[in-house]
C-alpha cells in the first residue's frame, strides 16, 4: 500500500512538472514570437547570418499515431526527444511511432502505418537549441539542449533570433536521397536568410550527420548559386568515411548511453533507419588491419561484399539491399579517395581528438548478434574514429578553409563546449 501511495504521489508530480513544462513553454514561444514579429533587420556587425543543419538524433521530432488505440490519440505528440517515453513502461510508444518500414521494389523507406511525423519550428533559432525543450529535461542536467550553447553566444555578438541565426531540422532516419523535399526547405532557408540579412551571404555551420547533409546540399548546387548566397560551411564531428556506433546498432543494438533501454529492444527500429546504413564504416578508409567486426566463424572488413554479409548473417531485415541503395544512392562520385567532391565554398572542418573511441567489434566468445560485443578502441572524440573525422583533410582545404583539431574535446562537446565554440566564432569573424 506504501508502494501505491508513493507511486501514485510520484506521478502526481510528474504531472505538475509536465503541466507547468507545456505552460510554460507554450507562454515562451508566444512571447518569442512577439519579440520577434517588433524585430527590425540585425543591428550587429556579425559577418555571416547562420544556417545550422543538426546532427544524427539533433532535431526535434513530433508525431501523430492516426490508428486506432494509438499512442496520443490521433493528436501530435513530441516522440524525439521525449523523457517520458524513454522509461520502461513507455519506451514502446517511441518504438513503435518511430520505426520504418523498406521497400526493395521501390528502395523506399516509409513510416510505420498511421504514423506521420513532422519537423516543427523549421527556420527558427528553437530548431538548434533544444531537442526536448521541456522543465523536465532542464532539471535532468539541462539533457534537452542542443545546439543552446552556441546559440547564445551569437546572440552575444549581435546576432538576431530567427533572423541572422536559424536552425534546419531533418528527418535523421533517412538518408539524403531520400529527403529531396528538405533540400528544397533548405536552399529557400538560406535564400531568406541572405536577403533579410542586407545580401550577406550565408555560413552552414553542421553538426555530426548534417556535415554530410550539408556536404550534399552544396555538392548538388550551381557554382553561381553558392557564390552569391553561401560564404561558408564549417563542419563540426562528421563521420565522413562512417562510425562504428552504426556498426553496433544494426548487429546489437544501441542504447545511446540511456541505462534503463535495452538495446537488442532498440535494435528492431534502429534496423529500420537509413541513416544507420549511411553511416557505416568506408572501405577507403578503414582500420590498420582493415576488420570492422569479427566472430568465433570470420572476421568482416568494410568492402560492400562484407558488410552485406554481415548484415545477413545478422539476420537485418531486408539489411543487404537497404545497405546496398544507401550506398550508392548517396554517393556524390569526383571527391578525393571516394569522399564527395570539395562543397565548392570556404570549408572548415572542426572536431576533437584524443579520445578513446570504440571501434572495431569483438564476438568472438560471445552469441553473436544478440550479446554486446568487446570493443578494440582507436583515437577519435569518443563516437567516431580519426581516420573518419579527418577524412576532410583529403580536400586540401586551405587557403580558404582549414582544419581545427582539438586535443581531449569529444564528439558533442565539439558544438557544446567553449572550446569547440570559441573556434566557431573565430571562423565567422575572420
Amino acid at each position: 500500500m506504501r508502494l501505491k501511495k508513493n507511486t501514485l504521489i510520484m506521478y502526481q508530480i510528474v504531472a505538475s512538472i509536465i503541466f507547468g513544462s507545456s505552460l510554460l513553454l507554450v507562454l515562451g514561444v508566444d512571447i518569442h514570437q512577439r519579440v520577434l514579429k517588433a524585430t527590425a533587420v540585425p543591428k550587429g556587425e556579425f559577418k555571416r547570418p547562420i544556417v545550422f543543419v543538426p546532427g544524427d538524433a539533433g532535431s526535434l521530432m513530433e508525431a501523430r499515431n492516426n490508428n486506432p488505440g494509438g499512442y496520443g490519440g490521433g493528436s501530435w505528440f513530441r516522440i524525439w526527444m521525449n523523457f517520458f517515453l524513454l522509461l520502461p513502461h513507455t519506451i514502446r510508444y517511441y518504438d513503435e511511432n518511430i520505426i520504418m518500414t523498406f521497400d526493395p521494389a521501390t528502395n523506399t523507406s516509409s513510416n510505420a502505418p498511421g504514423v506521420e511525423i513532422r519537423l516543427p519550428n523549421f527556420g527558427t533559432t528553437l530548431a538548434m537549441e533544444y531537442i526536448d525543450p521541456s522543465w523536465t529535461a532542464y532539471f535532468l542536467g539541462n539533457s534537452g539542449a542542443y545546439g543552446k550553447a552556441l546559440a547564445d553566444r551569437l546572440l552575444k555578438y549581435g546576432y538576431i533570433r530567427d533572423i541572422s541565426v536559424r536552425g534546419a531540422p531533418y528527418d535523421f532516419r533517412l538518408a539524403m536521397s531520400s529527403n529531396s523535399k528538405y533540400f528544397s526547405k533548405l536552399q529557400d532557408l538560406v535564400e531568406e536568410t541572405y536577403s533579410t540579412n542586407r545580401n550577406k551571404k550565408v555560413a552552414i555551420i553542421s553538426h555530426s550527420l548534417g556535415g554530410l547533409y550539408a556536404t550534399w546540399f552544396l555538392n548538388h548546387q550551381s557554382h553561381a548559386w553558392k557564390d552569391q548566397y553561401v560564404d561558408t560551411f564549417i563542419s563540426i564531428s562528421t563521420p565522413w568515411a562512417g562510425s562504428s556506433e552504426a556498426l553496433l546498432a544494426l548487429m546489437s543494438g544501441f542504447s545511446f548511453g540511456i541505462h534503463c533501454r535495452d538495446p537488442l529492444t532498440a535494435r528492431k527500429q534502429q534496423r529500420t533507419l537509413e541513416t544507420n546504413f549511411l553511416l557505416l564504416p568506408r572501405a577507403n578508409f578503414p582500420p590498420p588491419d582493415n576488420v570492422i567486426l569479427s566472430t568465433d566463424e570470420r572476421s568482416y572488413n568494410c568492402t560492400d561484399e562484407d558488410i552485406r554479409a554481415v548484415l545477413t548473417r545478422a539476420g537485418v531485415p531486408n539489411g543487404a539491399e537497404l545497405f546496398q541503395y544507401v550506398r550508392d544512392a548517396n554517393k556524390v562520385p569526383g571527391g578525393p579517395n571516394g569522399l564527395p567532391p570539395h562543397p565548392g565554398v570556404d570549408t572548415f572542418c572542426v572536431y576533437g581528438i584524443g579520445v578513446q573511441t570504440e571501434d572495431i567489434l569483438k564476438y568472438e566468445g560471445r552469441n553473436f548478434p544478440d550479446q554486446q560485443p568487446q570493443f578494440i578502441n582507436a583515437e577519435g572524440d569518443g563516437t567516431v574514429a580519426h581516420r573518419s573525422l579527418s577524412a576532410c583533410k583529403l580536400w586540401n582545404l586551405a587557403p580558404g578553409g582549414g582544419v581545427v583539431e582539438l586535443p581531449g574535446v569529444s564528439h558533442t562537446e565539439a558544438l557544446k563546449g567553449r572550446a569547440g565554440i570559441d573556434e566557431i566564432m573565430k571562423i565567422l569573424f575572420r
